[in-house]
């Protein structure tokens, strides 16, 4: 039930924060600009402008006539805004992570979070004198709304107010310098509920995540991974792969309930369209008004008549010898009233055939017609006339039998129409429908015909019979009938094409009439089905967002909630329920939009409420971006929708590359220019461990090959997946992206040590290392676990073979994160920093 009042449901990005292991993740160096792509209920996908991140003390802002005026906080601004959190961040450049001589701070900046998003004007300034934040809007009219008149629907109710009670706003967030993806984030909408109230108003924080890939699987070229999603729980983790939460995300989302601007306010019940539909034989039983008809003249409504009476008008004056001054003063008039139609055409005043009505006029009152003409254009009218008569009949007798009905389409939905066919012959009779769409199919098994009428609360007076309809070997559906026999015959339409909405380009649902014809064995009609197909934007329940290099082969598992007790679905008579198998309410199928996926789902383990649905695709050549959309049903003919996901999978050129951790690893990457020269800027998404060692601006020559130097320094054994994408400067537009595997392995250990160390206390230790060569050496020391282990000095500078004591300071760490022991591992590297001695520190805490 709905108060009758439209919903001005509006998004507001407030800031931002980023946890210490993204931060940790990108050396620092934090995005400068976000932008963010979502989809709100069944509207087109949407993309923000850049947001500036500011991160320091409140700005100020330049006031109207040049003065500097203190900056006040604005309402927008986060709740928490006064508690904004400081955090000391090192501002050294990421070449120094590489070359460190030492580890002291060159210099360091306080950044305050949140980080408050501002606006960016046109010279690229943060607009500081405007409100902070973004805010979007979303008008929906209950009157106007296309979701209230599907056949079908989903659980619950229609309309916006279940879309806002069971879903998750599905918010992307993308780095607006780099283009790259930066993690997800889901934002519950139920509390957006106005329930009766004027107007609601919610300040949420929500997670930022993203999907990190399991070391073991990575190792193979083909990639299986396993993760949880969770209706509310963004953070579970299970398998090879697991979601980390990287920061917040702070929002602000509004719902004012304003006068509808249809019809006025009142309380709307919906009912769903009834999907019973009768023949023409209802349609006469049921007509009690005369249809009245105007009679054109026929050189009005046939083009080519009126084309012949005029030549012969020429012709006619012509022979009387009229054509001198006559004739060049009607071609002007005719010149200029031609002129005249075409203006009037592109305004939309007048239709074409008045002005042809005054030429011709024009030209039959020049004179006078004898009877011989007359009879003439009666003949030419005549058998115009009858040319026309038996089409015009035809036609006629076609929309007599003709039913109409609208079909409100939408992806995954399928949508029931029951056609009661009466025999219009009294004798028996074999009928052939056919119809020409491959997306509308006839309901030939007797379960699924039985299941829709229970979930469409359909009590016609034909019941359902098995093995009413034969199916041909030419594929034609033949139905076979006793004298004016009424027969359901029930119709599903289901399409499995998206929108391709945000950039993407994939098939769309057309608009489009499809007609069903019933024949006699004669093949003449004797009743028609015209189904109007009209497309209506659809909503996403969950979205995954995936970045795979070209021709890999995806084998993922993902782990999610249901609710056995949903299902609910509105039809004639209330809401029923709309599970197939009434022992198993939890019970899912799975279908995919695309015949190139393998997907199934299955129960996980021995709960009735965890799902497992697990897909297998290879990605498609780089640069493609495809869409996947996982329809979850409530059956298994995949007609009652339960849940839409949808998954974008990002194909990216590959490049493979060996390294060992400890060390600096080098390769090149090598780009192709285009058709035309440009300026493009290269960037990795965690430049902690990847640097591209031209960081500033380069031009990239068109027609040639380009290199593009790699600094690889691992910080695990595993394969590293690095995503570096290649970005114009001026238009700001991804030219390539590219994913590099760094294949990293560990270095030969030289020496083992096993320490003690007492848990909860500083302790120093210290081991002995001689200097195997006879020159002098500067070994820099560098360890795989700096939380745990650091040390005293930094460098050790020996002469040739001397022997000196490394000292080390072990720090107090929880029992959470090394449990009752770790294996540290220490470098030692020379000028070059390349590996000379790889020492094991087992340590063990008691």
């Amino acid at each position: 039930m709905e108060d009758g009042r439209a919903n001005d449901v509006t998004v507001t990005f407030l800031g931002v924060t980023f946890g210490e292991e993204f931060l940790g993740r990108v050396a620092g160096q934090l995005p400068t600009t976000l932008y963010f792509t979502f989809q709100f209920y069944n509207f087109p996908y949407s993309t923000t402008e850049a947001l500036h991140v500011y991160t320091g003390p409140l700005p100020l802002s330049r006031g109207p006539v040049g003065k500097i005026a203190n900056h006040h906080r604005s309402a927008s601004v986060p709740n928490k805004a006064h508690a904004r959190q400081r955090s000391h961040m090192s501002g050294k450049s990421f070449h120094s992570n590489f070359q460190e001589a030492n580890l002291e701070e060159t210099q360091r900046e306080d950044v305050i979070w949140p980080g408050i998003f501002y606006r960016v004007m046109e010279d690229g300034m943060p607009a500081y004198d405007l409100p902070p934040g973004l805010s979007l809007s979303h008008y929906v009219d209950p009157a106007s709304d296309t979701s209230s008149l599907t056949s079908l629907r989903r659980i619950g109710a229609p309309g916006l107010p279940v879309y806002l009670a069971q879903n998750q706003l599905h918010i992307d967030v993308w780095d607006g310098e780099s283009l790259l993806h930066v993690g997800t984030a889901g934002m519950s909408l139920k509390h957006a509920l106005r329930q009766g109230r004027s107007a609601v108003e919610v300040d949420e924080v929500v997670d930022i995540v993203v999907e990190e890939r399991g070391e073991e699987h990575s190792l193979r070229r083909s990639h299986s991974s396993t993760s949880i999603v969770n209706r509310n729980d963004w953070t579970s983790q299970t398998g090879s792969s697991r979601l980390s939460v990287i920061g917040k995300l702070h929002l602000r989302i509004t719902n004012v309930g304003r006068t509808s601007t249809e019809h006025p306010p009142k309380t709307v019940v919906r009912k769903p369209e009834n999907v019973v539909l009768g023949d023409f034989h209802q349609q006469v039983k049921g007509r009690r008004e005369a249809k009245v008809v105007c009679a054109h003249r026929l050189p009005d409504v046939d083009q080519e008549l009126q084309y012949v009476l005029r030549t012969a008008a020429e012709e006619r004056e012509n022979a009387k010898g009229k054509v001198d001054e006559g004739v060049d003063l009607k071609d002007e008039k005719r010149r200029k009233l031609a002129r005249l139609r075409r203006v009037r055409e592109k305004e939309g005043v007048a239709s074409p055939n008045v002005f042809e009505d005054k030429v011709e006029d024009s030209q039959v009152s020049t004179y006078q017609l004898s009877r011989q003409d007359r009879q003439r254009d009666l003949q030419t009218v005549d058998i115009f006339r009858e040319r026309r008569k038996g089409h015009s009949i035809e036609e006629e007798l076609k929309r007599q039998i003709t039913t109409h009905h609208a079909v409100h389409a939408s992806l995954g939905q399928a949508y029931y129409v029951e056609f009661m066919f009466q025999n219009p012959y009294n004798l028996e009779h074999n009928f052939e429908v056919s119809w020409d769409d491959g997306e509308l199919r006839m309901v030939t098994d007797h379960q699924e015909h039985k299941y829709l009428r229970r979930v469409y609360s359909v009590s016609a007076f034909a019941g359902v019979e098995d093995k009413v309809f034969s199916i041909q070997p030419n594929g034609a559906v033949q139905l076979f009938m006793m004298p004016n026999e009424v027969v359901a015959v029930p119709f599903v339409f289901q399409s499995f094409l998206g929108s391709g909405e945000g950039g993407i380009k994939e098939n769309q649902m057309l608009a489009r009439n499809i007609n069903v014809s019933f024949l006699n064995t004669q093949h003449t009609p004797v009743a028609f089905l015209s189904l109007s197909i009209v497309p209506r934007p659809h909503h996403i329940d969950k979205l995954i967002r995936l970045f795979r290099s070209e021709n890999e082969h995806i084998r993922k598992t993902l782990r999610f909630g249901t609710n056995s007790a949903s299902g609910g679905v509105t039809g004639l008579n209330g809401v029923v329920s709309a599970v197939y198998d009434a022992a198993n309410p939890g019970r899912r199928w799975l279908r995919c939009s695309s015949q190139d996926v393998v997907c199934g789902v299955g129960d996980f383990g021995y709960s009735t409420t965890m799902k497992e649905m697990t897909f297998k695709y290879r990605v498609g050549p780089a640069p493609e971006t495809s869409v996947l959309y996982f329809l979850v049903y409530f059956d298994p003919f995949f007609t009652s929708l339960a849940e839409t996901w949808k998954v974008v999978v990002h194909s990216l050129y590959r490049m493979d590359m060996t390294c060992v951790i400890g060390q600096t690893n080098h390769s090149s990457l090598i780009l192709r220019g285009s058709s035309f020269s440009r300026t493009v800027q290269c960037y990795a998404n965690r430049p902690a461990e990847m640097l591209i060692t031209q960081p500033a601006p380069f031009a990239l020559t068109a027609n040639a090959l380009n290199e593009v130097g790699l600094v690889m320094r691992p910080r695990e054994a595993a394969v590293k997946e690095v995503v570096v994408n290649v970005v114009d400067v001026e238009q700001r537009a991804l030219v390539s992206s590219w994913m590099v595997a760094a294949h990293c392995t560990t270095p030969t250990v030289t020496k083992t040590f096993d320490i003690v160390v007492p848990r909860g206390r500083t302790v120093n230790k210290r081991v002995s290392y001689t200097n195997p060569y006879t020159t002098r050496k500067l070994l820099h020391l560098r360890t795989t676990h700096p939380q745990v282990l650091q040390f005293k000095e930094q460098a050790l500078n020996l002469e040739g073979g001397e022997t000196a004591y490394i000292g080390l300071r072990f720090l107090p760490v929880s029992g959470r994160e090394v449990g009752g022991g770790v294996e540290v591992l220490v470098f030692l590297n020379d000028e070059g920093d390349r590996i000379e001695e790889c020492l094991c520190v087992r340590v063990r805490y008691d």
